[in-house]
């Protein structure tokens, strides 16, 4: 085998070897990159998840209070039916 057959057979082996590669890349599905969080995004991906349960139990709190604040003026008005103040 001479020089220019040598080549000739390399030139194919690299053509093969590229169009493998771009069928193989067409077939794949498009990579997405994706953000990695750094330090700072976590932390502040906490602090808001922190201050929403802080803000849903005071919600809960606040709707306890009122609650105990109704039956406590139920029960008054129905003691002052009871007995009225002499």
């Amino acid at each position: 085998m001479d020089q220019r057959e040598h080549l000739d057979t390399r030139d194919q082996l690299v053509l093969l070897v590229f169009l493998d590669r771009e069928v193989f890349l067409g077939r794949m599905e498009p990579r997405v990159e994706e953000e990695i969080p750094d330090l700072l995004d976590l932390k502040e991906m906490l602090e808001n998840r922190e201050r929403e349960g802080s803000r849903v139990l005071l919600a809960h709190l606040a709707l306890q209070v009122r609650l105990a604040a109704l039956e406590i003026q139920d029960l008054l008005e129905l003691l002052e039916k009871q007995e009225p103040l002499v």
